[in-house]
């Protein structure tokens, strides 16, 4: 396993690959992991980020900056279907063929910034899922007061633009990675949003 993960932090990992792989690869002999990705100094970083709202607006701001130039190709994990029998239990390499690899789940660098709490937001530093970054003016709407000083939701303070009817796919999918909410809607509005507006009227 990455040794920069705690055993239960593998297994959720693992897990959640798993949970990606197996409608693809079903035979779990066949499995493997071609490549994955870590996130260097990922606990500096996000803690760091917990600690100081700028540090976090700054690797926000870098991961928008730089998803379309490559950060993106590598947002799932690359796994293969090992179906040549021919290899099984040599010593020798073998390189996985083009049709044998397919991208799958989150990278592991992914999955991590998906669990820290370094995304800072009107409720402070929060894990991406937790977060969101609707237009201006919807935002407004989900307040207590008229100036929006007193959101019902964690959004996003800076560092990612807000949504617009005809943002880039860029910005599209760093959100759909990250887990950031663009559409606040029936289907989207999870019980720990409901927790949030009602612990801020309560």
């Amino acid at each position: 396993r990455y040794l920069g993960l705690t055993e239960s932090e593998w297994t959720a990992y693992r897990e959640q690959l798993a949970s990606q792989v197996d409608p693809e690869i079903p035979d779990s002999s066949q499995q493997y992991l071609s490549q994955v990705n870590a996130l260097e100094y990922a606990d500096e970083l996000t803690s760091a980020a917990l600690e100081q709202s700028a540090v976090g607006v700054r690797l926000m701001r870098h991961l928008v900056c730089w998803w379309d130039s490559g950060l993106s190709t590598h947002r799932h994990a690359e796994v293969a279907a090992f179906t040549n029998k021919q290899w099984r239990g040599s010593n020798l390499s073998y390189f996985f063929t083009t049709d044998e690899r397919k991208r799958l789940g989150q990278n592991l660098w992914v999955w991590q910034l998906r669990q820290a709490a370094w995304v800072p937001t009107t409720f402070g530093s929060v894990r991406p899922p937790d977060a969101w970054r609707l237009p201006d003016a919807d935002e407004g709407r989900f307040s207590l007061d008229i100036s929006g000083e007193r959101p019902l939701l964690p959004f996003v303070t800076a560092g990612f633009p807000a949504r617009e009817t005809d943002e880039s796919e860029a910005v599209t999918t760093l959100a759909e990675t990250l887990g950031i909410g663009r559409h606040l809607d029936q289907e989207s509005f999870a019980p720990r949003d409901a927790y949030h507006a009602i612990n801020r009227i309560g």
